[in-house]
């Protein structure tokens, strides 16, 4: 037979008892106290697993939202490419670069627009007054374009873009609308953006017309978002 002794055990009060061999002619048994042996080395490992950190308190919960961050970028480089409807009444495709662009630079010839069937989407592009960022306007809602951005886009620092880039950019759908601007705008639940009427009207009729060689909204300083500028062919006498 063997006797047990209380172990101080977890800080539950539950005790753990080990076996304690007897003598046997005044020897111990040699199994038994290696198997005492372990279980006391396991009972220390439990009870030291089980303390409580005493400093360990979990953080208070401020409600402040999480900011992410963006990594710095060196240089003159693309920053992000993502779908506007923050500006007027358009929904546009935005590119915002790490640096001011040049501003007398061919963009159109320099960037692409194709939809997913690879088919080339016609417009303009348009450079914001910071000079770091092009808007792609009167694209559709919920649809997938590609954006190339070929070699030699000049920053005004003289930098250069050395190799072509190539960004997939979801547009997504168009907020609720509830009602109709003066200005031919449908405005949403919450803030003026909206999906514009009039404008997508002269749009697809300019498109039509053999005699516009061109268009593009107007400078801020001619109306901005809300007029466009109309480059026509000469009549034929």
């Amino acid at each position: 037979m063997m006797r047990t002794q209380p172990l101080d055990g977890p800080a539950d009060g539950t005790a753990l008892s080990i076996p304690t061999p007897r003598r046997r002619n005044g020897r111990f048994n040699g199994s038994l106290m290696r198997v005492a042996a372990a279980v006391l080395i396991a009972a220390t490992a439990l009870v030291a697993g089980c303390k409580r950190d005493g400093g360990g308190q979990l953080p208070q919960a401020s409600g402040e939202a999480i900011v992410v961050k963006r990594e710095a970028v060196k240089g003159f480089a693309l920053v992000a490419a993502y779908p506007d409807q923050k500006r007027g009444d358009e929904l546009a495709i935005a590119l915002e670069f790490s640096q001011p662009l040049v501003g007398t630079q061919d963009f159109d010839q320099l960037l692409a627009v194709t939809d997913k069937n690879g088919a080339a989407v016609e417009g303009g592009w348009v450079l914001d007054e910071g000079g770091k960022i092009l808007r792609f306007p009167h694209v559709e809602a919920s649809k997938d374009y590609t954006v190339t951005i070929k070699p030699g886009l000049t920053a005004a620092a003289g930098d250069r873009i050395g190799q072509a880039l190539t960004k997939q950019v979801y547009t997504g759908p168009l907020e609720p609308v509830v009602g109709f601007a003066s200005q031919g705008s449908v405005l949403p639940a919450r803030d003026s953006r909206g999906l514009p009427v009039l404008k997508n009207l002269v749009d697809r009729m300019l498109r039509q017309r053999a005699d516009v060689l061109a268009f593009h909204s107007a400078p801020t300083a001619q109306g901005g978002t809300g007029a466009v500028l109309v480059l026509l062919a000469r009549r034929r006498r």
